[in-house]
């Protein structure tokens, strides 16, 4: 079976003002930002609820979808949890979630996920 990476960015009001991102890492299966790449993998079914969203490839390698925290009665889940963090010191603006092309898989596979995600 095939699995993906997916890692992360946190973006706060500091940090924009500054011209980064807060916090970033891969995400692990409940949302959370972590270090460890390997230990967290995804198959397409898990992705399911990424679908829908507004992907842009990012590079050669991986797409990328941005949610705004634009609502203050939002409360982030699923892998958006990390977009719900009480250790930032100012409110978060914004996440991005970036899905990376497995190693294993051939470019005409790739091509049919960018597809399936309806990459622009």
């Amino acid at each position: 079976m095939t699995v993906f990476n997916l890692t992360a960015d946190l973006v706060t009001e500091d940090s924009c003002r500054n011209g980064d991102w807060e916090k970033a890492g891969f995400l692990d299966e409940s949302g959370q930002l972590t270090s460890k790449k390997d230990n967290y993998t995804f198959s397409l079914t898990e992705l399911r609820d990424l679908l829908g969203l507004y992907w842009e490839r990012s590079s050669d390698t991986w797409i990328t979808a941005t949610k705004e925290m634009c609502n203050e009665f939002n409360t982030p889940s699923g892998l958006w949890s990390f977009l719900d963090d009480d250790s930032v010191d100012s409110d978060v603006l914004s996440g991005q979630i970036s899905i990376h092309r497995p190693e294993n898989i051939t470019d005409a596979s790739w091509d049919r996920v960018l597809k399936l995600f309806k990459v622009a």
